[in-house]
């Protein structure tokens, strides 16, 4: 979407999202097109192969895509092209089973496969006939890894001698490619000027990726670094044709179906599939990541709770020192699932801001009635089961014990309970300094700082925060 709002030049497009960016750009009134302008060479017909355990085949049967019938089938996740959307639509759509178990093994939903885990986790559940599993769908390339003996958890020789690679494959596709906005540009109204300017710098960028050279000594670390085995190659007319047609079929790509572009993208993150069976999960803290855990479990039929000693949620968006911000654009911090629209595309959000848009989330998806605030966890203890005890403490006192089957820590790497101050500050040094040492915490007010000579120790994002803001609050002297 950045890519066809203008807002990038480029995109590097797994073929999932270059699906989407075409159905996005295509319902633009302006007619732009969104095409490829280079890829790696290995990611030119990027293939997925049908495994199945040895001992299902019939005696003297051949290996052929008929033994799929009726087997349980791994995949990797839902929305990795070559581990579950063109491999099941062929075996579907074009072989004709239609009465295989799928199991797909969702690991880092939203990635589109790129992480490849699923398939890892796929392969191992048809090597240990997890839930009945006898069969795999995965790409080429993590299956050959696996018999290179590259994967951890899988035993290369076990899954030679008691796997075939059936004859038959799904279609090959691309996978990653380099996009560019083509047309009319988007961005001031599309001005000619801009528009060659864009088109220029395209093409500039296109013309510098196409002519490295892996001869080239001080190139070729670069090319090996993003995983090319010879050169850059150049675009080609259909980079996502196989996905394509599978996501048509899904009914989440095609014509006119752009406007609900946030929705077909989640289609995959916000499944309601349940695997959690009503496990008790206990969440530990209520902010960005602590909610974000909440709604993924609860969407996969967890049982989920999540603690938190404040009375709102947000965690240190809800109150940190003195002029506390984002360091970035707004539409590089927001959740996958629902848009920041209270700050203009290129702001910069105020704590405030953020926090706002923090408790939108949570209201948005309900989130409240699985979290318990102004509640404090005490302790957390394991029992001989593999269990858990909880014990918690409300804001009147109260305390009780709760029993989880699985604890998620989302406190969090920052707290403004237990500052971080270096030695000098807290031992004898410190007493022989006149003035007042503050953790960046505990600066919480503009009279705080008004007329005083300030020294800000260290350069991070808060030390930068309160240098700037020391100096419009009225400090005498900043030094950082």
């Amino acid at each position: 979407s950045a890519l066809v709002d203008g807002q990038i030049d480029v995109a590097w497009n797994g073929p999932v999202a270059h699906v989407m960016a075409e159905d996005l750009a295509a319902d633009r009134p302006d007619g732009a097109l969104v095409e490829s302008c280079g890829m790696r060479d290995v990611d030119r017909d990027f293939r997925s192969v049908a495994l199945v355990k040895r001992d299902r085949l019939l005696e003297g049967g051949e290996a052929t895509v008929s033994a799929m019938k009726g087997q349980t089938i791994a995949t990797g996740s839902t929305d990795s092209p070559q581990g579950h959307l063109v491999p099941v639509d062929w075996l579907v759509h074009t072989v004709g089973i239609d009465d295989a178990n799928i199991i797909s093994h969702e690991f880092d939903l939203g990635k589109h496969g790129d992480t490849a885990v699923g398939e890892i986790e796929a392969m191992k559940a048809m090597l240990a006939g997890s839930e009945g599993t006898s069969a795999a769908l995965v790409s080429e390339m993590m299956y050959q890894r696996g018999l290179d003996g590259a994967l951890d958890g899988i035993d290369a020789e076990e899954l030679r001698e008691s796997v075939v690679q059936l004859r038959e494959s799904p279609p090959v596709f691309d996978h990653c490619s380099f996009d560019a906005l083509v047309g009319d540009h988007p961005s001031d109204g599309g001005k000619s000027s801009d528009i060659d300017s864009h088109r220029a710098k395209v093409g500039a960028f296109s013309n510098a990726v196409l002519s490295m050279d892996m001869n080239d000594p001080c190139q070729a670390p670069i090319m090996k670094l993003e995983g090319i085995n010879k050169q850059w190659m150049g675009p080609r007319i259909d980079p996502g044709g196989a996905v394509r047609t599978a996501l048509n079929r899904k009914g989440i790509a095609g014509a006119g179906l752009s406007s609900s572009f946030g929705t077909q993208i989640r289609a995959f993150s916000s499944s309601t599939a349940s695997f959690g069976g009503g496990e008790r999960v206990a969440v530990l803290g209520a902010g960005v990541s602590g909610l974000q855990t909440v709604r993924a479990m609860r969407a996969k039929g967890f049982d989920v709770t999540a603690y938190d000693p404040n009375p709102s949620v947000g965690g240190l968006w809800r109150q940190n020192y003195l002029s506390y911000g984002l360091q970035v654009p707004r539409q590089f911090y927001e959740f996958p699932d629902l848009e920041f629209s209270d700050v203009e595309v290129g702001a910069y959000p105020t704590g405030a801001e953020v926090q706002r848009y923090i408790e939108r989330y949570a209201d948005h998806f309900n989130l409240g009635d699985s979290i318990a605030l102004n509640t404090s966890v005490t302790k957390v203890t394991q029992n001989e089961d593999g269990s858990w005890s909880v014990k918690i403490k409300t804001s009147d006192g109260k305390e009780e014990d709760n029993h989880f089957d699985k604890i998620v820590v989302s406190t969090g790497l920052y707290s403004s309970k237990n500052p971080a101050l270096p030695s000098w500050a807290t031992g004898e040094t410190a007493s022989e300094f006149n003035g007042e040492i503050l953790h960046s915490s505990q600066v919480t007010k503009a009279d705080q700082i008004s007329g005083k000579k300030v020294v800000v120790v260290g350069n991070g994002k808060s030390a930068v925060d309160l240098a700037v803001a020391s100096s419009n609050a009225g400090a005498d002297s900043v030094t950082l």
